[in-house]
C-alpha cells in the first residue's frame, strides 16, 4: 500500500500542473477582453498577442476586430483579414461572418464573391444569423453569382426563424417577387404562345404585347396581334457620369427588377449640362404602349426600392 502512495502523488502533481498551467492564459485572455472592453486597447492587444499566436481562435479574432477598425492602432484591413482567415480556419462563426464581409466589399483584399459566400455558408450553416441574412442578399440580387429567388427565400427564412425582424421583411419581399416574377413568366409563355411577340433584330426595341381595348358595338375586332399605338413611352431610371456605369448601372438594376425590367430595351441618351457639369448618360427603358403602362410599372418598381419617372414620346 505504501509503495503506491508516491505513483499516487505524483500524478495529482502533475494534474495540478496541468491545472495551473492553463490558468494564465484564460486570465489573460480576460485581462484582455476587460481592457477592449473598456477601451484600452493596446493592453487588450498585449494581452491577445501570444495568445493569437499560439493559435487561440477568440483572441485572433479579437485581434482581427482592433486592426479592422483601428482600436488602438492605425488601420490595416490586411493585418485584419489574416487574423480573421486564421480564426475562421478553426471554426470561429464571428471570424468566418466577418472575414466573408471582407471579400464581398474587397476590404484590404481583393474583391471575391466566391470566397465571400463560402465563408459566409459555412458560418450560416452553424446557425449564423448574419450569415444566413447575408446570403439572402446575395441570391436575392444577384451579388456575385446569378440571381436565385428559392434560394434567397431559403436562407432569409433561416434567420427569420431565430427572429430576426429584418429577415422576416425580406422573407416577405422575396415570396412576393417570386408569385409576381412566374405570374409575369406564365403571361410571356401565353404570349409567345399566340405568336404575339415580336422579335426584334440588333439594335432595334424590343415590341411587347400589348392589351388591346375591347372593340365597341359596330367597330370590328382588332386582331390579337402585336400592334404599335404611335410612339412608344418610356421610362427614365438613372443617370450616370459615363456611358460604362450606365451600362453597368442597368444591370444592376435589372438584377433587383427582375421580370418587370429584363423584358425592356434600354437606351443611354447623353445629354449636355453645359461646361461646369459636362455630360451625363440617362438610362431608360421601352418601349411601353402609353403614360398609364409607364406609370403603373414605375409603381410596381418603386416596391422593389427602384425609382423611376414616366418620359412621353418626343
Amino acid at each position: 500500500m505504501m509503495s503506491r502512495l508516491p505513483l499516487r502523488l505524483a500524478s495529482m502533481l502533475f494534474a495540478a500542473a496541468v491545472l495551473f498551467a492553463a490558468l494564465p492564459a484564460v486570465a489573460d485572455f480576460d485581462a484582455g477582453f476587460k481592457a477592449y472592453v473598456s477601451g484600452d486597447y493596446r493592453v487588450a492587444l498585449q494581452e491577445w498577442l501570444p495568445l493569437a499566436e499560439a493559435g487561440d481562435a477568440e483572441a485572433q479574432f479579437g485581434i482581427g476586430m482592433i486592426h479592422q477598425f483601428g482600436r488602438g492602432v492605425a488601420r490595416d484591413l490586411a493585418e485584419a483579414a489574416t487574423w480573421f482567415r486564421r480564426a475562421a480556419g478553426q471554426g470561429s462563426i464571428r471570424a468566418q461572418t466577418q472575414l466573408a464581409g471582407m471579400y464581398a466589399r474587397g476590404d484590404g483584399i481583393d474583391q471575391d464573391w466566391a470566397r465571400a459566400v463560402a465563408w459566409w455558408r459555412e458560418a450560416a450553416e452553424q446557425g449564423s444569423v448574419r450569415a444566413q441574412f447575408h446570403l439572402g442578399e446575395v441570391y436575392q440580387y444577384g451579388n456575385g453569382f446569378a440571381r436565385d429567388l428559392e434560394a434567397a427565400e431559403r436562407w432569409y427564412g433561416e434567420a427569420a426563424d431565430q427572429g430576426y425582424g429584418r429577415a422576416r421583411d425580406k422573407l416577405d419581399e422575396v415570396v412576393r417577387l417570386r408569385r409576381e416574377e412566374d405570374a409575369a413568366a406564365a403571361a410571356l409563355a401565353a404570349g409567345q404562345a399566340r405568336g404575339a411577340t415580336a422579335t426584334a433584330g440588333p439594335g432595334q426595341a424590343v415590341v411587347l404585347p400589348l392589351v388591346l381595348p375591347e372593340p365597341t358595338e359596330g367597330e370590328p375586332a382588332a386582331d390579337d396581334t402585336v400592334a404599335t399605338l404611335g410612339p412608344p413611352y418610356r421610362i427614365h431610371l438613372a443617370s450616370f457620369p459615363s456611358v460604362d456605369d450606365a451600362e453597368a448601372g442597368w444591370r444592376r438594376l435589372v438584377r433587383v427588377g427582375g421580370a418587370l425590367l429584363a423584358p425592356l430595351q434600354p437606351t443611354f441618351d447623353r445629354v449636355d449640362l453645359g461646361p461646369e457639369l459636362g455630360a451625363v448618360y440617362h438610362v431608360r427603358a421601352g418601349p411601353l404602349a402609353d403614360a398609364e403602362s409607364a406609370s403603373a410599372l414605375c409603381e410596381a418598381l418603386a416596391e422593389r426600392d427602384v425609382r423611376c419617372m414616366v418620359v412621353a414620346p418626343e
